[in-house]
């Protein structure tokens, strides 16, 4: 017997949902749903809806689209280390404004300062919280190279510079 209701599973993520999920994906060890939720002070549900685009229906109607506010979205990529760049790369201008000012809030300006190191294809530039140890320091530049060489090797620009 074939069942014509759609299942929110069954139904593509919203770019923000894909971007969130990736990167909590992407977070060694595994970053559980109910894990990362805590993390951003929301519910496990909120974070799945929020992931899938979707909610499901109530008694057997079919999912509804499930658009998170700025504020969510921002709480969740602060939690997970999405970037404001890469909210805007999903026209989610709104949420990385707010993302900004948490970040801001947590580092103002000026109590970070900017350091670079050299990798193979280039330079890589990165903020650190002024007066951090050198053992810190050298751990956060680490850490930058190996995120700018992971860019460059899997996601860095086309041939057309795109």
């Amino acid at each position: 017997m074939s069942d014509d209701r759609t299942m929110a599973r069954d139904l593509p993520s919203t770019p923000e949902g894909a971007l969130i999920r990736r990167t909590r994906q992407s977070i060694k060890p595994r970053l559980t749903i109910p894990a990362a939720a805590q993390l951003a002070s929301m519910s496990a549900e909120t974070w799945g809806h929020m992931e899938r685009g979707y909610k499901p229906g109530l008694h057997g109607s079919p999912p509804t689209k499930f658009a998170p506010s700025a504020q969510i979205l921002a709480h969740a990529a602060f939690a997970i280390g999405v970037t404001p760049a890469d909210l805007e790369q999903v026209d989610r201008e709104d949420a990385a404004e707010v993302l900004t000012k948490m970040i801001s809030a947590v580092h103002p300006p000026e109590e970070l300062e900017a350091d670079s190191s050299e990798i193979d294809d280039g330079r890589v530039f990165f903020l650190v919280p002024k007066g951090v140890s050198m053992d810190d320091r050298e751990r956060i530049r680490r850490w930058a190279e190996k995120l700018a060489e992971e860019f460059v090797k899997n996601d860095g620009p086309d041939e057309d510079g795109d």
